[in-house]
């Protein structure tokens, strides 16, 4: 009686997740396509019966990648908290508490001011490295102090992250770099157009 009612329960869980799952999955299908209709230059849907060459160009040169650029960013920094939360074992753990952002932010600085004309993709790596550095910096000094406690964790890293902030501002600041980093950590996603967005190496 006890294990039919468990397995109940189970399954009711089950179900709600799935429904929530689904409804989720139905509105971001729903916002994705809306997403493709707003912008400066009017298109509808009926338009896509009988497409202009102006707004064929609109709609493949900059509603779609621009649509598909907030999708990959979007599902990025939700995967890349998901695996810092288990890795963690802390729910309020992701790139933004644990200090991964800054750590990226310092990475293009150095980027910046040692190769000024490199490739994006240069300063791409830089970012990259940095922030996988900083981020195994934090768990290392988690693993090291042995506190687990929920909220101290997520503290921790704010705490690391304000530093690093910090010390790239200031750096910046010395060698008026700020409007430079500015621009790179601003999430404009209006400027992704074709021909802007393709690395060519």
């Amino acid at each position: 009686m006890i294990m039919i009612i468990i397995n109940l329960k189970g399954e009711k869980f089950v179900m709600k997740y799935l429904l929530k799952g689904n409804i989720l999955l139905l509105l971001l299908i729903l916002l994705t396509i809306i997403s493709l209709f707003i912008g400066v230059s009017e298109l509808s849907i009926k338009d896509l019966l009988h497409l202009t060459e102006s707004q064929r160009n609109i709609l493949f040169s900059s509603r779609i990648p621009r649509t598909m650029s907030i999708l990959i960013a979007g599902s990025s920094l939700a995967l890349a908290g998901l695996i810092m939360q288990q890795m963690m074992q802390n729910k309020f753990v992701s790139p933004t508490t644990a200090g991964t952002m800054e750590w990226a932010k310092l990475g293009i600085l150095i980027a910046l001011l040692f190769f000024p004309t490199g490739h994006i993709l240069l300063k791409l790596v830089f970012a990259v490295i940095c922030s996988i550095c900083g981020t195994f910096l934090f768990v290392k000094i988690i693993d090291f102090i042995k506190v687990k406690d929920v909220i101290f964790v997520p503290l921790l890293g704010i705490m690391m992250g304000g530093i690093v902030a910090s010390f790239t501002t200031f750096i910046s600041l010395r060698t008026n770099a700020v409007q430079s980093i500015g621009n790179w950590l601003n999430g404009n996603f209006a400027i992704i157009t074709s021909g802007r967005y393709e690395i060519y190496i």
